[in-house]
């Protein structure tokens, strides 16, 4: 709980906040010294909804699927062979929050903030945003209902190659 209220967080050394005209993730992928910039904001609420002890191989097993998944350069092999050469304990501790926050703060540097508090190791395998701003995920639409015409037409219509991502 004293994460809540007004909080000063440093941003991720893989953000596109940008210093002296290079954003940081390019100080971090030249090997470069990254600049330690903070944001200031605010947590609003912070409510721990449950937690439970998880078998590491389990949630390691699954980053690693998800993560095969990506397409694109975002560091996937880097991040593979880190996960393939790090020990873990047998099992984990799941925790899972509900966070109302300011914009601009990072969820992934809370959970970076309370790990580092709490002197344990940490990480976010299961992101949800439920709300942006006015947004709310119930004003959302699912892209393949949105896009269905098209799918019909193409079954190939939202995949990363005809997007070309």
């Amino acid at each position: 709980m004293s994460f809540q209220g007004k909080i000063s967080q440093r941003y991720p050394d893989f953000s596109s906040k940008k210093i002296s005209g290079k954003s940081l993730w390019e100080y971090k992928r030249l090997g470069a010294l990254v600049p330690k910039v903070y944001i200031e904001g605010e947590i609003y609420e912070i409510d721990l909804l449950n937690y439970e002890f998880i078998l590491s191989s389990q949630v390691i097993s699954s980053l690693k699927n998800q993560i095969s998944k990506v397409k694109g350069n975002f560091r996937q092999s880097e991040i593979l062979q880190n996960y393939n050469s790090a020990k873990f304990p047998d099992k984990f501790l799941s925790v899972k929050l509900r966070v109302v926050m300011s914009r601009g703060l990072y969820v992934r540097g809370l959970v970076r903030d309370i790990c580092s508090k709490l002197n344990i190791s940490g990480i976010v395998y299961n992101l949800v945003r439920t709300k942006d701003g006015i947004y709310s995920h119930k004003d959302c639409q699912i892209l393949s209902d949105y896009f269905s015409k098209e799918i019909e037409k193409d079954n190939e219509f939202l995949s990363p190659n005809f997007l070309n991502l």
